[in-house]
């Protein structure tokens, strides 16, 4: 079994969602979908209080998607984890997320794309297939 692969219950879930989007086979609200659900790992910060690591607008959090894809990063450190939902409300204004950065399936996730998702329940945006400009008729 490949790192990141095989266990739901351990955000490895999150990692094949996040390699069939990075391939164009999935759609980003499942991406989306998938991250706000999943529990997910960060380096613990050495101030408790923030996970930044630069000022608005600037910043970056790395996240992973496992425990082997932290350490496959970092090579071992001392972590926090919370769902993404969770995280979320923890981040500060102006920063993104990039999750399992040293993966094939590395992606950026914008924090403004996850907020609207929150404010928008799973299955409430229904893609629209390519090429088609209006919903068909019922």
């Amino acid at each position: 079994m490949k790192r990141g692969q095989g266990n739901e219950r351990h955000g490895w879930g999150l990692a094949a969602v996040a390699a069939r989007a990075a391939q164009g086979h999935a759609h980003p609200e499942e991406l989306l979908d998938a991250f706000l659900a999943a529990t997910v790992y960060c380096k613990r910060p050495e101030r408790p209080e923030s996970l930044a690591v630069a000022e608005p607008g600037e910043g970056v959090i790395q996240v992973f998607s496992s425990l082997d894809e932290l350490a496959a990063h970092t090579g071992g450190c001392d972590w926090v984890s919370a769902t993404g939902r969770d995280l979320l409300e923890l981040l500060p204004a102006g920063h993104d997320l990039v999750l399992d950065a040293a993966s094939e399936h590395a992606v950026w996730l914008h924090t403004r794309a996850l907020r609207r998702r929150t404010a928008d329940p799973p299955g409430s945006v229904v893609p629209r297939p390519r090429g088609q400009t209006t919903c068909p008729a019922p």
